[in-house]
């Protein structure tokens, strides 16, 4: 039990912690307002004084409360609909790169088989169209890129964690080809 409530307070921010202490400081002073009224009649000063404090430390303490509230409420809420939507822009990135690899060595295939002698249409030209095909799938990685910068500023941890499994996959998956090559 003592774990758990440890746990939770390292889990919490400070400005939290310092918001409940305001508040805990608000109700103190009340409650000191209380027990001394009880004893003798607060100068109309001391009264204004008091409610002042308290205000001030209750309204400070529940602004600083709330908005780490509302914080966490909104990483909650983003969470779960940006693992998702960032799993498919992982998926665009990974699949322009497979075209970008792929048309790369379209064109060393196609420089390689190549006769000038035929008539057949000349490599400068299919060379000058696949070097466009490729700026152009350049252009789309850079914004998979920024989309992927973008999700990192909302989800580090679940674009860490996704990062990690999808390089875990690839390594297995150059190691299955290693193997098949190897045996053929």
């Amino acid at each position: 039990m003592a774990g758990q409530i440890s746990d939770g307070l390292k889990r919490l921010p400070w400005t939290t912690i310092g918001g409940v202490l305001l508040v805990a400081a608000a109700l103190i002073v009340a409650a000191y307002v209380v027990k001394t009224s009880g004893e003798h009649a607060l100068t109309q000063r001391e009264q204004v004084l008091f409610q002042v404090i308290m205000l001030g430390a209750g309204l400070f303490g529940t602004f600083v409360v709330g908005r780490e509230s509302a914080k966490s409420a909104a990483r909650d809420v983003i969470r779960p609909s940006a693992r998702s939507a960032f799993r498919r822009v992982w998926a665009l990135y990974k699949g322009l790169a497979r075209l970008r690899g792929s048309v790369a060595e379209r064109k060393d295939f196609l420089d390689s088989v190549a006769n000038l002698d035929d008539g057949s249409v000349a490599m400068s030209h299919v060379n000058s169209q696949l070097s466009v095909l490729l700026a152009q799938i350049v252009e789309q990685v850079n914004t998979a890129d920024d989309a992927m910068k973008d999700w990192r500023d909302l989800v580090p941890d679940e674009v860490d964690a996704l990062e990690r499994e999808a390089a875990e996959r690839a390594n297995e998956r150059e190691a299955a080809e290693r193997l098949q090559q190897a045996q053929e």
